[in-house]
């Protein structure tokens, strides 16, 4: 039998933080996993959701399987749970290793997940629906017509380098992740690196929840009409990023922050805000280390 044909897209690992401290003893540790809008709830093993068949897998041309997106990632996850377990969860400060290590998960954290694999499949799929009605033109284009058509269509700062052919841009609608989360994490987490963050804490008497999508980027410019250069993006001073790292901590980039990090208490009504945006920004389900959802998260 193959090995490593189980990936998740959400590590377990990761998931484990939020497994309910009630469990009984005699039970597989669980979180319990709500449905988007709250009315569905059950309780599940870290290691039996968000995962798929051979997510990461690439298939050389002989068919053999390469696990090396696979095993990247799980160094990146065992590397995090340290952090989180020996720093993070202590209140202690991080080196810049440490940093570095964050900021790396969370660039995958972001990258990695079956809500992002669908929506580049889907915004690639308009370029090569694109591509492929101006083939079929081209096709049925007389010589003259097909030279006229590369004139216009042809730019002086265009390079042939760095142009991509149908057949690759296929493969990203085809294979997103194993086409770009490497190079997604490669080019985010420096930028991550340099941006300022805090340590949110909950209060004793609340948490934070997580999702199938947790990695939020939120950007209020989004919403500005006009919608200012670069909104959204790591270049927008009002990006906000955020992370569940457990119940008790949220990862928060900001670019307006005066500060960087630091663990700093918030308020009951902030951790429900942000637990809204984390159910609001999730794919199908929302993770709580609790069996009832609180109304102001939905």
């Amino acid at each position: 039998m193959s090995k490593h044909k189980r990936q998740h897209f959400i590590p377990s690992s990761y998931l484990e933080a939020w497994c309910d401290p009630n469990t009984p003893a005699s039970q597989t540790p669980y979180v319990w996993r709500f449905s988007k809008d709250g009315s569905q709830v059950s309780k599940k093993s870290p290691q039996k959701i968000f995962y798929e068949t051979d997510m990461y897998t690439i298939f050389t041309p002989e068919g053999d399987r390469d696990l090396h997106l696979e095993y990247n990632l799980s160094r990146v996850e065992g590397e995090f749970a340290k952090v989180r377990t020996r720093k993070l969860g202590r209140k202690q400060k991080i080196t810049p290793q440490e940093h570095l290590v964050l900021c790396m998960f969370v660039a995958a954290m972001f990258s990695r997940t079956k809500a992002f694999a669908k929506h580049q499949s889907s915004q690639w799929q308009k370029a090569l629906d694109m591509a492929e009605k101006m083939q079929a033109i081209l096709d049925k284009a007389t010589p003259e017509e097909r030279k006229r058509m590369s004139t216009v269509l042809s730019s002086p700062h265009s390079k042939e380098e760095n142009s991509m052919s149908m057949d690759e841009v296929r493969e990203i609608v085809e294979k997103p992740l194993q086409s770009m989360l490497s190079a997604n994490v490669v080019q985010t987490t420096p930028l991550l690196y340099e941006r300022p963050y805090l340590i949110l804490e909950a209060p004793n008497n609340n948490s934070f929840i997580t999702s199938d999508d947790p990695c939020v980027w939120f950007d209020p410019a989004n919403y500005q009409n006009p919608r200012p250069f670069g909104a959204g993006g790591l270049v927008s001073p009002t990006l906000e990023i955020t992370l569940p790292l457990s119940p008790k901590q949220m990862l928060f980039f900001g670019g307006t922050l005066i500060a960087s990090g630091i663990h700093v208490p918030i308020e009951n009504e902030m951790v429900d805000n942000l637990n809204r945006r984390t159910r609001l920004f999730s794919d199908e389900f929302f993770i709580s280390n609790k069996s009832k959802a609180n109304p102001s998260w939905l």
